[in-house]
């Protein structure tokens, strides 16, 4: 009988706790038809692929945003996931994941030999230029690219939209929604 009883309260404790972790705020899907479609040309793709890398090498080698940390060197490999587009394709996102060396971390793993580390920005296009911010969150010490690469799209795709849209980054739409865009993301304002 105490058996059943332990039983029971661990049933409910464990259903209460996946009541409250799963409340209606803690994602939000885009609904099909904002799902942003914006296509672009593997041409320009290219171009601002390598213009983001430019932009972020800077950053890198001075330790700013994203890579205020000094175990982000010279030869830490930066790895354009994804950019996401919007409207007149001035505006985009990109995922960006960072290849780095395990003996660079603060507490290194010895049984491998990368680890991997994403984020996210948010870039104006003007002209032939780029402005760039960074909105993160960063997502540390995977050792899993492909993992990685997942938990950027599921964070930014389902869960960016539960943010606070009056933080400085913060917007009531998901990255993957078509009015992100028009979002007013402080990151976007006059540039």
């Amino acid at each position: 009988m105490k058996h059943e009883s332990v039983l029971s309260l661990f049933l409910f404790i464990y259903l209460l706790l996946f009541c409250m972790c799963s409340g209606k705020d803690s994602k939000i899907i885009t609904p099909d038809k904002f799902i942003n479609n914006v296509v672009v040309n593997k041409d320009d793709y290219l171009k601002d692929s390598l213009l983001i890398c430019e932009r972020l090498k800077i950053d890198l080698l001075n330790h700013e945003r994203f890579f205020n940390n000094t175990a982000y060197f010279e030869m830490t490999e930066i790895i354009i996931d994804t950019i996401i587009y919007y409207g007149d394709l001035k505006k985009m996102a990109a995922f960006i994941i960072v290849k780095n060396p395990s003996y660079r971390q603060l507490y290194p793993d010895k049984t491998h030999r990368w680890y991997y580390e994403g984020t996210s920005y948010l870039g104006k296009k003007m002209g032939d230029s780029l402005s760039l911010s960074w909105i993160g969150p960063s997502f540390s010490n995977s050792i899993n690219k492909a993992e990685l690469s997942k938990i950027l799209r599921d964070y930014y795709f389902m869960e960016y939209a539960t943010m606070d849209a009056s933080e400085p980054t913060g917007c009531k739409y998901n990255l993957n929604d078509m009015r992100f865009g028009d979002c007013v993301v402080n990151s976007f304002k006059n540039k």
